[in-house]
Formats: C-alpha cells, structure tokens, sequence
C-alpha cells in the first residue's frame, strides 16, 4: 500500500560518521518511484519561483510546476505578492504560461473567459445570467497556494497551510549576500539529461570527486579539504583549503584574484557558502563575481531538465555563452530550445567545462543502473566526501514513508473548496 503522507520532525538529519546508501536501485531506474516521488514528494516541496526582483511591478507573474500541481506567483495592484494554483475553477484550465505581465490587470481563462483579479477573485463570467444564475461568485476565488522568500528567492508550495519558516530552518542565518537588484540576469539555459534528477543531485553534494573529475576545471578541493554543513533539510557547501570556510576552490580563487572580473557589491569577501542544495531540487551557486540558481525537475525515472540562470554586475556581460544569444553555444539543440549532451561537437572533458563534466558523469552513472550487476559499495566517510548522499537520501525518505500523521505545515489534503 502506497503511503498517504511522510513523516519527518522537520529536522532533517545530520552528516553521518560511516554513510551508507539509503536507496535501492529501484529509486533510480523505476516509473512507479519516480510517479511517488512527484505525489508525495514534489506534491508537498517547496519549489523555486525565481527572484522576487523580477517581478516588481503589478501583474508581473510567473509559473511553475510542483510535482502534478502547475502553480503561479502574481505581483498584486496592492504590491503583495501571491501564489495561487494555476487553474480556472470552472473546468480547470491552466490560466497562465511561461512568465510575463498580465494585461488590464485581468487573469482571463482561454477556454470560457472566467476573469480573475489579481488577488484571485473571480470578477467576471460571460453570459452569468442565462447559464450561472444562481452562481456566488465569491464562492470561487482561485486555489491559494503558500509562498515565502529566502534571500531574495520566491518558492512555493501548493499546500496554502505549509510551514516555509520551519523548511527554511537555519539556513536563511548563512544566506548568500548578493542582493538581485545590484545584478542583472543572462539568459536561462536548460540542459536535459538523461539521468534520474536524484543521481544529478548526489552528483551535487559529493564532493569526494571534486578533484578528479573534475581536476582540469575545478582543479578539486580533495574530500579532507572541503565539506558540507547540513541546515535541517539542506546543505550548504564550503571549501577549506585555506583554513577558513570559503564560496571557491582555493585554485580557482587564485584565477578570479588575477582577472579584472567585476566582483559583486556585497558579495566580495568570499566567506560565505559557495553551493546551496535547498531540498529538494534547488541549487544556488554564489561566489564574489556572479550568482546561479538551478532549478533540477524529473521528467520522468531516467530523464531530467536542468535549468540555470546566472547573474553578474549589470557591468559584466556579455557572459561566456555569447551575451544574450546562447544558440550558438555548444550542446545546443535548436530543435528543442536545450542543451544536450549529444549535441557537443567534442568530448564533455575537453570543454574545459565542469557543468559538462557532471552531465557526462550523471548520465554514465544512469546507464550503470541499468545493469542487474550494478551495486553501490562503501560511500567514502566525511562530510566533505560522500557523507552528504545519505542525508540526502534519508531527506527523500522521510516523504516517502508510511505514517498516521502529515508532514509538517500540512492539514491533511490540501483545502480545495468545493460548492
């Protein structure tokens, strides 16, 4: 029987003294995992929004996806900013796509021209006294959805009652510094790769491979030189090679210390956490000279879409894919508007690029999968090895296990009226 609900103190779990996999290998290669994993998991997860700078003025909106729930972030006439469900409550059709303003400050359904004000209420409906005359339309406001913001990010969850306080926990205290509106942003790029999203992530937070795969690029830091800090749910990653917790690779350092790259007001000291896994599928990469936010989604049980936008000093660009045209950059698939492996005119280690690196490694590590031969061995011991895998994995299993009780911030079934 498939679990109703997770259970979890809302504490998450700590670095581990001898880490050992969590998960089978069914987790990684299975349709019916992956189906449970967008119910219970990313049906009840906190998912980035973007920065809430740009959406600044009245109307200006986005969407995203969580799980099965298409959800949408609206600036409201009143400046508040709102998460609804992106769904018309007449039959359900999806209101809104891709990101954007809103005209008239309407949101207006396609299908039957329902009209929503920008606070979800339902202020219009064509021909309501020949065919809804006995319709309250104050009955019939748009599904609200939870929202919260963590430095300057908006996630939200579709549950309206779900606790962002209690998932932020103490990592809003370690934060990154850089403020969104003292950058400006290149454009979004997407990589679709051919792994289950989890292998992307455990790929994320090992840093036991840092100074092999990765020798040529990020030329390491070695597993006893750099490490993770666990933060109730999340992970936040420093390097140690100086002997003070630091965003970069000591070589790396060195590099950006001899450029005349433009370092970002605020961010310049370095001190703070150069990785941010904020679980589940979240990755914020920061470092004096630019910030990245990656939001990881599962396609399906061996497929996921990475997309990454970069921000810089509004001085600072044209960055390396070419300024703000990133069809010419190498992996690009025309076709399908992403980048893939694939489409690399040279092998993913001679580009002299660490995202290719993983993306090769990721999708390597799928292939292995599929072999009833495959094992998982010993994870090397160390919160700067392999350690952080299992906090991770036991993370994910605290939403997927059976309990009596809903995970924390949740009432049970999410509070959906019905007239």
């Amino acid at each position: 029987m498939e679990p109703a609900h997770g259970t979890s103190s809302g504490a998450g779990h700590p670095i581990p003294a001898r880490p050992a996999q969590q998960l089978p290998r069914e987790a990684y290669v299975s349709p019916e995992w992956f189906k449970r994993e967008r119910r219970l998991l990313f049906g009840r997860a906190w998912v980035c929004a973007g920065p809430a700078h740009e959406l600044r003025g009245a109307g200006d909106f986005t969407t995203v996806a969580a799980g099965d729930h298409p959800l949408m972030v609206v600036r409201g006439e009143d400046g508040v900013l709102r998460a609804f469900h992106n769904l018309c409550r007449h039959r359900g059709t999806e209101l809104l796509e891709g990101s954007g303003r809103i005209k008239q400050s309407r949101i207006v359904c396609p299908y039957h021209r329902w009209t929503y004000g920008l606070d979800g209420a339902l202020h219009a409906v064509p021909l309501r006294a020949q065919c809804f005359a006995d319709l309250d339309t104050r009955k019939y406001p748009l599904l609200p959805a939870a929202l919260g913001e963590l430095g300057g990010l908006v996630f939200v969850h579709p549950d309206p009652g779900a606790d962002f306080v209690g998932w932020q926990g103490s990592v809003e205290g370690v934060v990154w510094p850089h403020r969104f509106d003292r950058m400006s942003a290149g454009p979004e790029i997407t990589y679709e790769i051919q792994c289950n999203w989890k292998v992307f992530v455990e790929n994320a937070i090992d840093g036991y491979h840092l100074a092999y795969l990765h020798r040529r690029t990020l030329g390491g830091p070695r597993a006893d030189h750099n490490l993770w800090d666990v933060h109730g749910r999340h992970l936040v990653w420093y390097s140690t090679e100086t002997g003070r917790k630091t965003c970069l690779p000591e070589g790396i350092a060195r590099s950006a210390a001899g450029s005349s790259a433009l370092l970002i007001e605020g961010a310049e000291s370095g001190e703070y956490g150069g990785v941010f896994v904020l679980f589940p599928s979240t990755i914020v990469t920061a470092s004096p000279g630019e910030l990245s936010v990656s939001r990881l989604q599962g396609m399906a049980a061996d497929t996921c879409r990475l997309s990454v936008q970069v921000w810089r000093r509004k001085q600072a660009w044209p960055q390396r894919l070419g300024g703000e045209d990133i069809t010419d950059a190498p992996g690009y698939d025309a076709a399908s508007g992403v980048f893939r492996l694939a489409y690399l005119p040279s092998h993913p280690l001679e580009t002299g690029d660490f995202h290719w690196e993983d993306v090769w490694v990721c999708e390597k590590m799928q292939r292995s999968l599929q072999s009833p031969s495959y094992r998982i061995g010993r994870l090397a011991v160390g919160p700067g090895a392999e350690a952080p895998l299992e906090v991770f994995q036991r993370n994910l299993l605290d939403y997927l296990a059976p309990a009596a009780s809903p995970m924390p911030g949740e009432s049970g079934p999410y509070p959906h009226p019905h007239h």
